[in-house]
């Protein structure tokens, strides 16, 4: 795990932009939650919860105990997203269905509060680095393989 944030540290600039403009995309694209109108998609839920792991995994290898850095960060880029999601369909009657303020507070509260949370129960998690490195890898094909499924859902 040490070696991650090491490479982590080292490709800094990748690593802000890559989680920066996964955020901004992220929030363009997954709001709002479709658990509200489809609670059995668990291919979405899953995607978001691995895809926001992962960025706070990325945000531990960044920032040192700065969660309030990484909760207003995550809020920021995200409102971004959800912005650049209103321009894209605007003046549709999509906006008014998905723009209530119920789904905005609840997105621009629950991701960022995720990754702050998940930020700070990763390096808990650390300690035992044998299962750390068995969990991700086993997350990273599950999320992979969940993406692969969803792609072909979409597409058929």
């Amino acid at each position: 795990m040490d070696n991650l944030y090491e490479s982590i540290r080292k490709k800094e600039k990748l690593f802000w932009f890559i989680t920066l403009v996964y955020l901004v995309f992220n929030g363009t694209f997954m709001f709002p939650f479709r658990i509200l109108t489809k609670p059995d998609d668990y291919s979405y839920m899953f995607t978001i919860i691995i895809g926001y792991s992962f960025i706070s995994l990325i945000f531990t290898g960044l920032l040192k105990k700065s969660y309030i850095k990484v909760f207003l960060l995550t809020l920021f880029t995200t409102a971004i997203g959800m912005g650049c999601r209103f321009l894209l369909e605007f003046g549709e009657v999509s906006n008014t269905v998905n723009f209530t303020v119920t789904n905005i507070l609840l997105f621009l509260i629950l991701i960022p509060s995720f990754v702050m949370f998940a930020y700070l129960i990763i390096p808990k998690i650390n300690s035992n680095k044998k299962n750390v490195r068995k969990s991700i890898l086993i997350i990273s094909i599950a999320f992979f393989l969940f993406q692969i499924f969803r792609l072909i859902t979409i597409l058929s």
